[in-house]
């Protein structure tokens, strides 16, 4: 009686092997958030400036070039050219940002009319300092000058 319920159930699909099935990543989803580093965030945030500042902030202090790279809206020519796959190009980029390590958001300011915003905040040292943000689709990158 056992062996009939258990192979009704998986003839049926309903059991761990039909969960297990379900519970695999899609394969398109999978590439998808390795090819855009800001996947693993929901859309729902990125519309948010200082939602987007923040994480740009953290990826610098993990020392995640991938990320913050994909919170800035057009790399100067000096580091456009950077291979991120490479660690010295990596270690490059994360140089060039470190100005923004530990940074703490004092105000923010958004323009929805031009799709531009302001972030004011302090950086590591106390100064306060501001910067732009421009609004690229419905997520917001640090526009750097």
């Amino acid at each position: 009686m056992r062996l009939a319920l258990v192979a009704l159930l998986l003839v049926c699909g309903v059991g761990p092997i039909a969960g297990a099935a379900e519970s695999k990543p899609d394969g398109k989803k999978a590439a998808e958030a390795a090819k855009d580093p800001l996947a693993k965030f929901s859309e729902d945030d990125l519309v948010r400036i200082d939602f987007c500042f923040e994480k740009f902030v953290e990826a610098i202090g993990a020392n995640d070039a991938r990320t913050a790279a994909a919170f800035i809206d057009t790399l100067p020519r000096e580091l456009a050219s950077l291979d991120l796959n490479k660690d010295a190009d990596k270690t490059k980029l994360l140089a060039a940002l470190a100005k923004y390590q530990g940074a703490s958001i004092v105000s923010s300011l958004k323009m929805p009319a031009g799709g531009m915003g302001e972030i004011t905040y302090t950086d590591k040292s106390g100064a306060q300092k501001t910067v732009r943000m421009q609004k690229a689709g419905p997520r917001w990158k640090v526009v750097l000058d």
